[in-house]
């Protein structure tokens, strides 16, 4: 219950973050994103790089499993790293839809969508597992749903993104 408050405590701050931005840095990214809209209806090549979308997807749940084989200190980091994803999501996804309204909200959930569905239980479920003896069997079962999200980033995701960027006006 711990790490979902710490999750939700996280996601709650980045909100109240992306509300405090200024006006004019909401009105530059929103032209910044039609911008990006216009260039990327220009390019055929859509493809992220695996090497990015890799560490996209690991960085924390691996971050995560790390910290629960280090004992009772690294146990405890388990909280602050998890409030910094929520946050950090949370923020991303406020400034889009403050920026954008209802489309920024599409963009947030084609850009985002995918690896939320399996990044955030792929970091909550090994901070469920420390001190556990058996975990392998359970941890390769969150890197294979990584893998799949990593699948679905690279294949997917770009139509979604497109899709999103269309809603644009």
């Amino acid at each position: 219950m711990l790490l979902g408050l710490c999750f939700c405590g996280g996601i709650l701050l980045g909100q109240l973050a992306a509300r405090s931005v200024p006006e004019a840095s909401r009105t530059e990214l929103a032209a910044y994103l039609r911008q990006y809209a216009a260039v990327w209806g220009e390019t055929t090549d859509r493809t992220a790089s695996l090497l990015r979308v890799a560490g996209v997807y690991l960085r924390y749940p691996l971050l995560v499993t790390v910290l629960g084989f280090c004992g009772a200190a690294g146990a405890a980091l388990i909280l602050p790293v998890l409030a910094a994803e929520g946050f950090f999501l949370s923020f991303s996804a406020g400034c889009f839809a403050a920026a954008l309204g209802r489309s920024g909200v599409l963009l947030a959930l084609a850009a985002f969508g995918v690896r939320c569905l399996i990044v955030l239980p792929c970091s909550i479920y090994p901070a469920m597992l420390v001190g556990e003896r058996n975990r392998w069997r359970k941890l390769a079962v969150c890197g294979a749903l990584l893998l799949l999200g990593m699948a679905l980033e690279l294949t997917l995701v770009p139509r979604l993104v497109q899709w999103a960027l269309g809603t644009l006006s």
